[in-house]
C-alpha cells in the first residue's frame, strides 16, 4: 500500500517546478501519473467561450496522436461537445464517468478511433479541474490503460490532497503566460519604435532593450551595457546617465519633483553624439508599461535618417524648428529665463513659443509636456 503523504511530499517538488517550464510539467505529469496508476497524464486547457480544448502537454502521449487531437479530434470530443454536460466546477475532481457515462462515450467516433488506439480505456478515467480564469478551465485527466484500468480510490484520496497545491501552481501558470504574452507583445511593440529604448528597474540595472537600442549598444561605438548597466567612452557620461535614472525613479514615486534628464553621449567614431533622454516610466503609482521598471532612457542616433530627436518632436506636434529647440532645453531642465539666455532670446518670445508648445501637446505644465512627449515617441513606427 502505498504512503499517500510520501507520494504529496515528492510530488510537490517537481510540481512548484513546473509553472512557466513546460519540460518540469512534463516531469510533473510523469510522476503524477506513476502514482496514481495511469498511462497518460495531459494538461488541458479547455476555452468555454471558444469551446476549443489545447492539450498544453501530456505523458504517454504520443506526437502524431497529440496533433489529430488539435487537428480534429478536440472538435469531437464527447467530455467537451456534447450540450447537455456541464463542465465541472473548478476546485474539484471525479471520474470521467460521472461527468459523461461511459455507455455513452464508448458509442462515439471519439472513443472508437482516437482513444482505443493508443490502448486506452475510459474506465476509471480521472477528472481534476483545479482552476478557472477568464472562462478557461485549467483540467489534469489520468487516462487507464486498456489492460488495466486499476482502483481508483486511492488516486482519487492522492487529488484530494494535491488539490490546492495544483490550484497554486496553475494560478502561477496563469500568471506567468499572461506577463509572458504581454512581454512578448510590448517588445513587438518596442521594436518597431525607429529610435533606442532600454527600461531600467530602481537600482539602475537594465531590464529591457528594443532592437534599435540593441544595435546601438553592439556598435561599441560610446555607449554600451556592462553588466545590464550604460556604459559611456566618457566616464563622466555614465555617472551623469546614472544620476538621472536615480532622479527618474525619484519623480515616478512622488520623491521628486525634478525635471527630466536629456544628455549627449560621445562617440570615439567621430559620428555626431547620441541624445539620451531619460525619464520615469510611470507617475502617481499607475502600473509601469513593464514590471518593476522605474526609467526609461530614449536614445536618439543623429545619424540615423528620420531618427533624431528634432525630427521626431517636430513630426509627431507638427513643431517648428525653434520650437523644438525650447522644448529640447526644457526637457534638460532649464527655465524659461535661461532658454532665453542660452538662445538669445528674448523672455516674451521664448514664452510665446512656451505657449504655443503647450498648445500643440495639449498640455498645461513642464511635467505633463515631458509626459506627452514619451508616450508620443513611444507610438512612432519606423518610417516606410
Amino acid at each position: 500500500m502505498r504512503n499517500l503523504h510520501a507520494d504529496v511530499n515528492q510530488l510537490l517538488a517537481t510540481l512548484y517546478a513546473a509553472p512557466g517550464d513546460a519540460q518540469s510539467w512534463m516531469t510533473f505529469l510523469s510522476r503524477f501519473s506513476e502514482v496514481t496508476g495511469a498511462a497518460q497524464g495531459l494538461l488541458v486547457f479547455h476555452d468555454e467561450q471558444r469551446q476549443q480544448t489545447q492539450i498544453n502537454c501530456g505523458h504517454g502521449l504520443e506526437p502524431e496522436f497529440a496533433e489529430s487531437y488539435d487537428a480534429y479530434y478536440q472538435y469531437i470530443n464527447p467530455y467537451i461537445t456534447t450540450p447537455e454536460i456541464a463542465h465541472p466546477l473548478a476546485g474539484t475532481f471525479g471520474l470521467l464517468d460521472e461527468q459523461m457515462p461511459d455507455r455513452e462515450v464508448r458509442k462515439t467516433e471519439f472513443y472508437h478511433d482516437y482513444v482505443l488506439p493508443q490502448g486506452l480505456t475510459i474506465e476509471n478515467g480521472i477528472r481534476i479541474t483545479p482552476l478557472l480564469t477568464d472562462s478557461v478551465f485549467s483540467t489534469i485527466a489520468l487516462h487507464r490503460a486498456k489492460e488495466a484500468p486499476g482502483e481508483p480510490e486511492p488516486a482519487m484520496q492522492l487529488c484530494r490532497l494535491m488539490m490546492p497545491h495544483l490550484q497554486t501552481a496553475l494560478a502561477l501558470q496563469h500568471r506567468i503566460a499572461g506577463l509572458e504574452a504581454d512581454l512578448g507583445c510590448m517588445t513587438a511593440l518596442l521594436d518597431n519604435v525607429p529610435f533606442g529604448i532600454a527600461f531600467f528597474d530602481g537600482g539602475g540595472r537594465c531590464l529591457i532593450v528594443n532592437e534599435a537600442a540593441r544595435t546601438i549598444f553592439n556598435a561599441h561605438d560610446g555607449l554600451s551595457l556592462v553588466q545590464g548597466r550604460f556604459n559611456t567612452a566618457i566616464a563622466s557620461q555614465a555617472v551623469s546617465i546614472s544620476r538621472m535614472l536615480n532622479n527618474a525613479r525619484m519623480v515616478g514615486s512622488g520623491e521628486s519633483i525634478d525635471p527630466i534628464g536629456l544628455t549627449r553621449v560621445s562617440r570615439p567614431s567621430g559620428k555626431r553624439s547620441y541624445e539620451v533622454l531619460v525619464a520615469p516610466v510611470y507617475e502617481g503609482g499607475a502600473e509601469a508599461p513593464v514590471r518593476n521598471a522605474s526609467a526609461a532612457a530614449y536614445i536618439f542616433d543623429p545619424e540615423a535618417e528620420g531618427e533624431s530627436l528634432e525630427f521626431v518632436m517636430a513630426k509627431l506636434y507638427q513643431l517648428t524648428a525653434k520650437e523644438v529647440e525650447v522644448l529640447k532645453l526644457i526637457m534638460q531642465g532649464h527655465t524659461a529665463t535661461q532658454v532665453s539666455d542660452q538662445l538669445c532670446k528674448s523672455r516674451e518670445t521664448v514664452k510665446n513659443q512656451l505657449r504655443s508648445i503647450f498648445r500643440k501637446t495639449d498640455t498645461y505644465r513642464q511635467s505633463e509636456l515631458i509626459s506627452a512627449v514619451l508616450k508620443g515617441v513611444a507610438m512612432m513606427k519606423r518610417p516606410s
